[in-house]
């Protein structure tokens, strides 16, 4: 893990560009959540005083007091959405379960090992609904979307050649430093969802040339991270848009089947081959065992224990369950699982609104939302898709950006828009 904070020169560069990114807010807040689209792609974590930060965290900081400044001189609201409830209720539970956990000992509120710092762990899951609700807050026409998408595009593709490059020379490609690469492959499996519903969309917003190279390079990096999670989730969200949505895809995945076959290094072959483990003895597929263990072990555990609130957030690492479903539930019991559930509801139900849209490019974003979605929740179970940081980061993002268009959809706002005709937004 990096560590920048012993040279005052580093310190005194960094307040500086806080400084610089808090000015940019006040005056063009469009830009920095451009620049923070960059920074969640591409951000190693950076080692302060024993912390596992990442450059979002800083600019997050940053970004949410000048963006509460420029509220206050504007004398402006914040943005309601339909996650309101769902979000503040799953923070009060989750701090009923730090007050309840540090009570019987099983959390910690403060501690030298940030991974076991509840409060750390809290203000994570602040700072992703913070970040949605930013973009929400910030998307006033079709076109702010559009720039968005495109940005987002780019920082990902940009990790996607950084990952090309680590392949060419490494066994297995894992992202940044302190990345893993099971979550660097969903978080290309979900960009890969989106960015094949953006080449397929009609009207056509989007370079396809610079889609299918984009397209290519994450799935270069889908394969490389040897993510057999990553591989079973995109080969489902596929067939399943395949069959229900767009019937070239069917097509798309028979091509990419036998590209893969043809092309792929031995080692993701044999990777891939190890997955009939999941349905016999576990002897080539170890991780799964670890998987099957967390199943069977925490909700019996929690519910002979703790079954209301959980242990606390923080009361294991979050690697001990190999299981983003039985973290939580060890962190914050039935009712935290309960409100984790119906807050995701609700995000189908805005995406679903949203697919419902009239305008072409704006149903195929939910459409092809809702499958990356749905890999997230397969790959949640047996995987941190929801509490690795950068793709919940990501899918936050997500969430701000068809948050943003409902509100656009509620406001009759969509229509008006004529700065963003398909021969105008070119990526």
């Amino acid at each position: 893990m990096i560590n920048l904070f012993k040279d005052p020169a580093v310190i005194a560069l960094l307040a500086s560009f806080g400084a610089f990114i808090f000015i940019l807010t006040l005056v063009n807040i469009k830009v920095s959540i451009f620049l923070l689209f960059f920074a969640v792609a591409l951000s190693p974590k950076i080692d302060v005083a024993g912390l596992p930060l990442r450059v979002e965290d800083f600019f997050m900081i940053i970004l949410c007091c000048s963006w509460l400044a420029r509220l206050a001189i504007r004398k402006e609201s914040l943005p309601s959405t339909a996650l309101d409830g769902p979000i503040l209720l799953y923070l009060v539970v989750c701090l009923a379960s730090i007050i309840y956990g540090y009570i019987n000992g099983t959390t910690e509120l403060l501690s030298s090992n940030s991974s076991m710092s509840a409060a750390f762990h809290f203000l994570k899951k602040v700072q992703v609904f913070v970040m949605a609700y930013i973009i929400v807050a910030n998307i006033d026409r079709k076109k702010d979307l559009i720039q968005c998408l495109r940005y987002i595009l780019l920082a990902s593709t940009i990790l996607a050649i950084l990952g090309v490059r680590q392949g060419l020379s490494e066994y297995r490609i894992s992202g940044p430093i302190g990345e893993g690469a099971n979550t660097l492959g969903m978080y290309f499996v979900f960009m890969s969802t989106i960015a094949i519903g953006l080449f397929l969309s009609k009207p056509v917003y989007f370079n396809r040339v610079l889609l299918g190279i984009a397209i290519a390079l994450y799935l270069y990096v889908i394969v490389g991270s040897l993510s057999r999670v990553s591989y079973l989730t995109f080969i489902f969200v596929m067939l399943a848009l395949g069959i229900f949505k767009d019937k070239r895809l069917l097509l798309f995945c028979l091509l990419l089947l036998v590209l893969v076959v043809a092309f792929s290094p031995r080692t993701a072959l044999e990777r891939f081959y190890t997955l009939k483990g999941v349905f016999a003895s576990g002897e080539y597929f170890h991780s799964w065992e670890a998987r099957k263990w967390a199943w069977r072990t925490i909700p019996p555990a929690v519910l002979s224990e703790s079954p209301f609130l959980g242990f606390g957030l923080a009361s294991v690492p979050l690697c001990y369950a190999e299981s983003g479903y039985m973290t939580d539930l060890y962190f914050t019991g039935l009712i935290g699982m309960l409100v984790f559930f119906w807050l995701y509801i609700k995000i189908f139900q805005i995406a679903f609104f949203v697919g419902r849209a009239k305008d072409g490019l704006i149903s195929s974003i939910a459409v092809y939302f809702i499958g990356g979605f749905c890999t997230f929740l397969l790959g949640a179970i047996s995987g941190p898709t929801f509490t690795a940081i950068r793709t919940t980061n990501l899918f936050w993002i997500f969430v701000g950006l068809l948050a943003g268009a409902q509100k656009l959809i509620i406001e009759n706002k969509l229509d008006d828009d004529k700065s963003t005709q398909p021969s105008e937004i070119r990526i």
